[in-house]
C-alpha cells in the first residue's frame, strides 16, 4: 500500500502540471486584449528572476512584446499586468505570470538563458 501511494504521488506530480521551456535571449510573447467600454488600457511587462525578484520592463499599448533577457541568467518568468486609466484614476491588475497554470495562462512556460562558462581554466 505504501508503494502504491508513493507511485500515485509521483504520477500526480509529474503528469498533473507541466511547463514549456524556451531557450534563448529574445522571446516574443502575446496575449488577448483587455476590452473595456471606458478608459484607456495599457500593459506593464515584468520579469521575475531565479531569486524571485520582480523587475519592471516597460509599459506598452500593444498585445505583443519581444523581451530581451540577455542581462539575466537562468530560468526567467515573464508577466503582464493590465493598467486602466479612467476618470484620472489609475487601476492595475495583479501580474499574470507565465509559469502559473490557470485560466489566464492555460499553457504555462518559462524562459531560460544559460551563459556559457569558461572552459579549460588553468594557471
Amino acid at each position: 500500500m505504501k508503494k502504491f501511494i508513493i507511485i500515485l504521488f509521483i504520477l500526480i506530480c509529474t503528469v498533473g502540471y507541466s511547463q514549456q521551456l524556451y531557450i534563448g535571449t529574445t522571446h516574443t510573447i502575446e496575449w488577448d486584449a483587455v476590452i473595456t467600454p471606458q478608459g484607456v488600457i495599457s500593459y506593464e511587462v515584468w520579469l521575475k528572476d531565479v531569486e524571485g525578484t520582480e523587475i519592471y520592463v516597460t509599459e506598452i499599448s500593444d498585445t505583443m512584446y519581444t523581451v530581451d533577457i540577455s542581462g539575466q541568467e537562468g530560468i526567467i518568468n515573464i508577466g503582464v499586468k493590465t493598467k486602466l486609466v479612467y476618470d484620472s484614476i489609475t487601476y492595475r491588475s495583479d501580474i499574470n505570470w507565465s509559469d502559473v497554470n490557470g485560466l489566464e495562462t492555460p499553457d504555462p512556460f518559462v524562459l531560460w538563458r544559460a551563459v556559457p562558462r569558461v572552459k579549460n581554466l588553468r594557471r
